[in-house]
């Protein structure tokens, strides 16, 4: 039987750098499974999880709260024919109902060959309040339904705007050493609990953006202006070619950043709510370098 270790977190919370920490360090004779669920088929954050002690499973093109429940029974029970692990890694998607994954996490198909040892949920302490009131049950449900939270982007705030929780343990993921962490992914912790269920009112859906084409780093910022204020734009992710360098795009809720990258242009992925794909497609068009 193995043990599931899922690592829930709002979309840009630090998630896939929790786990690169204990990947670093981790030292088993058989290979840590990583089960990552993303929106969109583009794949980003593989890369830098990919390493010889770690073997990556994608599920894509929805999320594992929901429209992928079959398909993560079914991998799981290719992962145990194929590795026979003691630990999986999940890290549902940035805008997945947590309690829902648990559920999904404890059904028959899928708690015959595992059990749950720990959910743990980082939190982007200099965004948790802004968070909190714009994306209400998307984002607390990440929060009441974990047994461990881990505060990420501590450095960006004084320790009086620090996030305060008095009902579970809150590490902060700049302050914990090398064995604080794997304590974490390696010991039991999850108590299993009533989980609320709460279906939202609001939905996301997601737009993919796919081009090698040339841009320039004005232009897209145009575009993600004209996004941001068309849309309710959550999050951006992805590699374009900006001024003729292959340039890794992020945004997070006001936050853009464009920074050089190693991996190969082949578009964004764009997460927000009710956004048009039509018409963001036709705008993103109009933007290469003929």
């Amino acid at each position: 039987m193995s043990d599931l270790i899922i690592i829930s977190g709002f979309l840009g919370s630090g998630k896939t750098s929790l786990i690169k920490r204990y990947l670093n360090q981790y030292q088993a004779h058989e290979p840590l499974i990583i089960l990552e669920n993303d929106f969109g088929s583009i794949q980003f954050d593989q890369n830098e999880l990919t390493a010889k002690n770690s073997v990556i499973s994608e599920l894509s093109n929805g999320c594992i709260c929901c429209s992928l429940g079959d398909d993560l029974s079914k991998t799981i029970e290719k992962i145990q024919k194929t590795y026979h692990p003691t630990r999986i890694v999940i890290e549902p998607s940035g805008i997945a109902n947590l309690s829902e994954v648990i559920l999904q996490c404890s059904h028959p198909r899928i708690s015959v060959q595992t059990r749950i040892s720990a959910v743990i949920t980082v939190v982007n302490a200099h965004r948790h309040a802004m968070y909190s009131e714009n994306f209400d049950d998307f984002y607390t449900n990440q929060i009441s339904a974990c047994d461990t939270l881990v505060l990420s982007h501590t450095d960006l705030v004084s320790s009086q705007e620090l996030p305060s929780f008095d009902d579970k343990p809150c590490l902060d993921l700049q302050a914990i050493d090398d064995s604080t962490v794997q304590h974490l992914f390696e010991t039991a912790s999850y108590v299993p609990q009533i989980l609320v269920n709460h279906r939202q009112n609001r939905v996301m859906n997601h737009v993919e953006l796919r081009s090698e084409a040339a841009f320039s780093e004005t232009t897209i910022r145009q575009f993600v202006d004209w996004l941001a204020s068309n849309y309710v734009l959550v999050r951006i992710k992805g590699v374009l070619i900006i001024d003729d360098a292959t340039r890794d795009i992020q945004y997070t809720w006001s936050a853009l950043t464009i920074q050089p990258s190693l991996k190969p242009a082949s578009g964004v992925t764009l997460i927000g709510e009710d956004l048009d794909p039509a018409a963001i497609q036709i705008a993103f068009n109009s933007l290469a370098r003929l």
